[in-house]
């Protein structure tokens, strides 16, 4: 098996997780399990540094295999959360951009937000942002900043 070389972790990025209080946390509509599982995996990080989060997403949930995670998710950011958007950050996961986010992506854009990412498709260029094509899923990635920040 080949190596993987792991992704260089940018101090934007540690800045931004430190910075906000809390976090709304969203991927790609039609979610697959890489989606979710990196969604989750961040939301207990964080929740372990102390930060509350919400896990966001258009749904829907289709696939067999996270149908059962679909009620920790929300299809809209809360009303209460959109008028202080100065004490929140968003993380996008495994989203070539903040248009697949689906519906949600038009609530989103008053925070400020990084994304996290395998996909080569991907155009952010947002500071902080860690866009990795050569992961092999979004998860690793999540995984790669833990250790860095553990």
């Amino acid at each position: 098996m080949a190596n993987i070389i792991t992704p260089v972790v940018p101090q934007e990025l540690i800045t931004f997780l430190h910075s906000y209080p809390q976090f709304l946390i969203v991927g790609h509509k039609e979610p697959d399990g890489d989606c979710i599982g990196s969604s989750i995996a961040m939301s207990l990080f964080l929740q372990r540094l102390g930060k509350e989060t919400k896990l966001l997403s258009a749904g829907p949930f289709q696939r067999p295999e996270i149908k059962m995670y679909e009620s920790l998710f929300s299809a809209q950011v809360p009303e209460s959360l959109i008028k202080h958007p100065e004490n929140i950050g968003v993380i996008i996961v495994d989203c070539s951009g903040i248009e697949r986010t689906g519906d949600i992506a038009e609530q989103l854009a008053h925070f400020p937000s990084i994304c996290i990412d395998h996909h080569a498709t991907n155009t952010t260029n947002e500071a902080g942002s860690l866009v990795y094509a050569d992961a092999p899923s979004t998860t690793f990635i999540i995984q790669t900043i833990i250790e860095k920040m553990s």
